[in-house]
């Protein structure tokens, strides 16, 4: 957040940033380098407007986000809060007078979770996943919005988000990047035998410009079992942003842009097609039931923004949505072809809702065994789930809550503010997590006399404590004794 942005943005979008910035510099072995975050906010920000106030545990949870996104290096902008100059309202770890307050133990906890969990923060981070981002297509969609909602950071979140939902790590490559084409395109060895693919799937969001080359790398990446999803306006300007005959990207999907709609702010209704993904059905000795279906979308579904609408002219492309109006009811939105059983590309031609892209998102996940059959998405857009597997090949599971309001995961309660990981040895069966954020209980305060690690949230305090450091300051605290 900063001066004047009332509420923070989301955590998805946040992600994706972390994920670009980690995917700046390749790293060895087609893999992805750290990096560090040299200013991360701890307080409320601002030169002449300030922005929003972090509650209790939020700000920890922010530099959480980082370091599990591949951060290995983290600064808290700034120690103290400066007494002169431009930045007297950019609020730090302590504020002047240099006494520690929620803040400081805020911070102190963080650095704890690092050392606590170095091996996992530290160890290579591997993706299946790959979002390519264009800053072509960023600066033709700048150049000419084509709807007054454009917002190429929220398309890009559009397509990400369904799939960080689902605990994948993602890694965000730059499209003109020579390294990225040689990742998407098959690769042989010596004898000319076809080596595994480096990635199994690809997103590219609103991709209005792909040139020759990424075509190509694209192309060789279905070829080789790889599957693509991406949205509306794709292919349509070459690299002298010339407008094409004919979209590439659109004949890949099997089907033909029929008419073109800005929507601008208007916001309009999508149905299931014929093809949406159905729950199947279990079979018992008793009576048939019908398996309920985790991904399914119940809700009413709408677009926005824009959109293409498809006519399938392969044989064999799926209609998965369908827009529900009287004048162009019978276009699709949202289509699938199928290679095989795991190759697949997908044409989002519109600003659809994001949560209807989930399921589309989750068997593709599973297509290629990134998920498990039972595997379930994250419990809401403010709480993010993320695996990931250290030097060992030991599978660790973070789950970070960053609304103001409790939510669960594994049948486990995720308080405000607060973050759990779940320790390899007992996934899926009996998560045992260490927790960072809720109310410590007296028991547990107990156990930590005799020696066991307290759960303490990244604030460094439960919240009535936050209460008690507020009417009488720190001292009046009985202290975490954790590893800072």
């Amino acid at each position: 957040v900063w001066g004047g942005l009332e509420r923070p943005l989301p955590p998805s979008r946040v992600a994706l940033a972390l994920d670009i910035t980690r995917g700046l510099l390749p790293g060895e072995g087609g893999g992805r380098r750290h990096f560090w975050v040299v200013e991360q906010l701890i307080g409320a920000q601002g030169h002449d407007e300030i922005g929003y106030l972090p509650r209790p545990g939020e700000a920890a949870m922010w530099a959480l986000q980082s370091l599990i996104h591949g951060a290995t290096g983290l600064m808290f902008f700034r120690w103290r809060s400066a007494q002169r100059a431009q930045e007297v309202f950019c609020y730090g770890v302590q504020d002047v007078d240099n006494e520690p307050g929620r803040r400081f133990f805020e911070a102190r906890s963080v650095f704890s979770f690092g050392r606590r969990y170095s091996p996992v923060i530290a160890s290579p981070y591997v993706s299946r996943v790959a979002f390519v981002y264009s800053y072509d297509s960023v600066f033709a969609w700048q150049s000419q919005k084509q709807s007054s909602s454009m917002d190429m950071e929220e398309e890009s979140r559009r397509m990400y988000e369904p799939f960080w939902r689902w605990g994948v790590p993602i890694d965000a490559l730059d499209a003109g990047d020579p390294g990225t084409i040689e990742a998407l395109t098959a690769r042989t060895d010596e004898n000319g035998t076809t080596l595994p693919r480096l990635y199994d799937i690809v997103i590219l969001p609103a991709p209005i410009h792909v040139d020759d080359a990424l075509f190509a790398a694209i192309y060789s990446h279905i070829s080789n079992g790889g599957s693509v999803f991406f949205s509306f306006r794709a292919d349509l300007k070459d690299e002298n942003m010339a407008i094409r005959p004919k979209s590439r990207l659109a004949d890949l999907a099997g089907v033909e842009i029929v008419e073109i709609e800005s929507l601008n702010t208007e916001r309009i209704k999508i149905r299931k097609g014929p093809d949406y993904p159905q729950a199947k059905r279990a079979h018992s000795r008793k009576r048939e039931t019908k398996k309920k279906n985790t991904d399914d979308v119940h809700q009413e579904i709408t677009s926005g923004v824009w959109r293409d609408m498809l006519s399938p002219v392969e044989a064999g492309v799926e209609i998965i949505y369908r827009y529900d109006d009287e004048f162009f009811g019978d276009y699709a939105a949202v289509t699938r072809r199928r290679f095989s059983d795991t190759s697949e590309v997908v044409y989002v031609g519109c600003g659809i809702d994001i949560d209807a892209l989930l399921p589309l998102a989750g068997q593709a996940l599973r297509n290629y065994g990134l998920l498990s059959a039972d595997s379930k998405p994250s419990p809401s857009p403010n709480v993010e789930i993320l695996r990931r597997v250290d030097r060992k090949g030991r599978t660790w599971e973070i789950c970070v809550n960053y609304s103001p309001h409790e939510s669960s995961w594994r049948e486990t309660l995720i308080p405000a503010y607060t973050a759990r990981v779940f320790s390899p040895s007992e996934l899926p069966v009996s998560p045992h997590y260490h927790q960072w954020g809720s109310k410590t209980s007296a028991a547990e305060r107990s156990s930590k006399r005799r020696g066991t690690r307290g759960r303490w949230l990244p604030g460094g305090l439960p919240s009535d404590a936050a209460v008690r450091l507020a009417q009488h300051g720190w001292k009046s605290l009985v202290m975490p004794d954790d590893d800072a």
